[in-house]
């Protein structure tokens, strides 16, 4: 690539059969080209014009089942090099593919987003010795004729390109009229530790309640409501969503701290099915900023780089089953607090919500403990 790849050591050497074999861990992220001037810019509408045409020129021929043969593509009627068509080709077939194990056929599969999927041979990242960070050098319909676009780094890219290895090419996408470029990094997976199995609850009032009774991120709502009183749409609205995201980021890399092995979650995929019409407009608003899937994936990610396991248990009756008895009823969680209505067992909802998730997955019951100072005492009435 031209970009730290020199510094690093050929991606097999020195290692073992069976970590060769492993897939490596990968992370996408986007790289602003907002530096690119007007002209620079215009260049490359130009240039996705051009290839969202192709693109969809070639779908048309794979639904009339007709072939893409190199003789066609050299003969396509385009200002696009035969190796940009070779990648619309590519997309093509990879949108068709995807259209044709879809149940529902209803309309022809298209581009729907500005998004080109490019190796090395059109992008390559390259070290800047100016005011700059780096170079994105891509080519262009001006065939022998690229384009340098200046980019600079932030932060969160930086722990990337000091840990990490870069990936070549990358995806050129457009959003609301901006460029980016998407890099994709990579790293060997870390062994599996060893050690603590502990269950954490994932909730909107507190974003986590481990089975050990750790709390995680309580100024959730309150970042919630502040995102729900900016105007929609607003810079400020996003700027709160982003806030908001960041937050969650910082809080769940608690759940992974002492020597933790495995964390247990519960699958919320499907939280939202079947809840059309049961909450409020208010509430399906606040609602909507509680970014669980998000947090679920960071939690995913969180585990594969640290070697922590993280299954995920079904989330049936999770709130409403106590784990003394094992008595399972609605009325058992009345908003954050749990009382069991036959043993009279009385908590924090989502700390006995992390006990069942923890119960749930090693088939063992859990006893709740009675001290912790980020939570109430228990009782048995």
């Amino acid at each position: 690539m031209g970009l730290m790849n020199s510094e690093k050591p050929a991606r097999n050497r020195g290692r073992s059969s069976e970590q060769s074999r492993s897939k490596p861990i990968r992370r996408s992220l986007k790289l602003s080209l907002e530096l690119a001037n007007t002209g620079k810019q215009e260049t490359l509408s130009d240039l996705w014009n051009e290839y969202a045409r192709a693109v969809s020129d070639f779908l048309d021929r794979l639904l009339a089942h007709e072939d893409l043969s190199e003789g066609y593509l050299k003969g396509y009627d385009s200002r696009l090099s035969y190796r940009y068509r070779q990648c619309a080709k590519r997309q093509a077939m990879k949108l068709f593919k995807t259209w044709c194990q879809s149940p529902k056929k209803k309309n022809k599969p298209t581009l729907r987003n500005a998004a080109m999927t490019l190796d090395e041979r059109f992008i390559q990242v390259q070290a800047a010795n100016n005011s700059f960070d780096f170079w994105i050098k891509m080519a262009t319909l001006d065939k022998g004729h690229p384009i340098l676009i200046p980019a600079k780094r932030y932060a969160y890219l930086n722990h990337y390109l000091a840990d990490w290895e870069l990936v070549p090419g990358g995806r050129l996408i457009r959003q609301k009229d901006k460029w980016f470029l998407m890099l994709t990094f990579e790293k060997e997976k870390p062994a599996l530790k060893a050690g603590q199995i502990k269950a954490a609850d994932i909730g909107y009032r507190k974003l986590a309640v481990t089975s050990e009774a750790e709390v995680v991120g309580e100024k959730l709502p309150e970042l919630i409501e502040k995102a729900d009183r900016k105007k929609p749409y607003s810079k400020g609205y996003y700027r709160a969503k982003e806030e908001i995201k960041r937050y969650v980021n910082q809080e769940l890399k608690k759940l992974f701290s002492g020597d933790v092995a495995t964390l247990v979650m519960e699958d919320l995929r499907q939280l939202k099915s079947g809840k059309r019409g049961t909450w409020s407009r208010a509430v399906n608003r606040q609602f909507g900023f509680w970014i669980y899937g998000h947090a679920l994936r960071r939690v995913k990610e969180l585990g594969e780089v640290g070697g922590v396991h993280c299954p995920q248990v079904p989330p049936a009756y999770t709130s409403q089953r106590c784990p003394l008895c094992g008595h399972t009823e609605k009325l058992n969680r009345r908003g954050e607090r749990f009382q069991c209505r036959r043993c009279g067992l009385e908590h924090d909802a989502d700390y006995v919500g992390a006990l069942n998730i923890l119960s749930r997955f090693t088939g063992e019951p859990i006893v709740p403990q009675v001290i912790k100072p980020q939570l109430e005492y228990f009782s048995i009435l």
